[in-house]
């Protein structure tokens, strides 16, 4: 019977299973309840919220600090304008500690924001052409981009850094690593994924731990 089935190019498994052509897409929208729609919202008004709140807070700082800059041997006490010192030797100032930390999360802010954006277009520009791609933008954004925006801060990008999620994340990038095309160290693309992965992840440590040093001290000083 199984080799009947297997072999038969229309097979009656069941009579009473229909699927739809695109795989069910055309349904999803039967999946958003009111309390779906209700959570949905509370996430955004968080993510909102907490957007508006960093971005207030540091431009208030920047605007309250007329001077931005300071001597390298005095206020080069993170670990960011340790790196840039090394790499340029000859620079003899660095950003104060406060402007440094609120130019860093106002950064990475603005480019969650146009990741956002980019992400948003996609979902609207393959909503007939592509619906799967489309949809998958659409659950980037309100299960990837509005969580993360929720919860972002500057120190909290330590998290990324955490063994315990960094090692298994490090072991899925090797796991996919290993099985690209051409044998270990031959695929240009995974190369280049395990790179970024590597780079963002160091960015993550440097940045988060000088945060938490400059939030640290301000609050030691209050």
């Amino acid at each position: 019977v199984i080799a009947q089935v297997w072999e038969s190019d229309d097979p009656k498994i069941s009579p009473h299973l229909k699927i739809a052509s695109d795989g069910g897409l055309c349904e999803v929208w039967k999946l958003f309840e009111r309390s779906r729609l209700i959570l949905a919202l509370v996430a955004v008004v968080t993510a909102v919220g907490n957007v508006t709140y960093i971005c207030y807070t540091n431009l208030q700082l920047l605007a309250e600090n007329s001077e931005w800059k300071g001597q390298a041997h005095t206020e080069n006490t993170l670990v960011f304008g340790t790196i840039f010192l090394r790499l340029v030797p000859s620079h003899s100032w660095v950003f104060r500690e406060a402007v440094l930390v609120a130019l860093l999360e106002l950064g990475i802010l603005v480019g969650l924001i146009l990741v956002s954006l980019k992400t948003g277009w996609q979902a609207w520009r393959y909503r007939t052409s592509d619906p799967m791609r489309s949809w998958s933008a659409i659950a980037y954004i309100f299960l990837d981009l509005i969580p993360a925006f929720s919860t972002f801060s500057g120190m909290g990008l330590l998290y990324y850094a955490a063994p315990s999620i960094l090692i298994p994340h490090l072991k899925d990038e090797f796991a996919r690593f290993r099985v690209c095309e051409g044998g270990f160290g031959f695929c240009n693309r995974r190369t280049y994924a395990l790179t970024r992965f590597f780079v963002l992840r160091a960015c993550a440590l440097v940045i988060g731990f000088d945060c938490f040093l400059a939030k640290f001290r301000d609050a030691a000083l209050k």
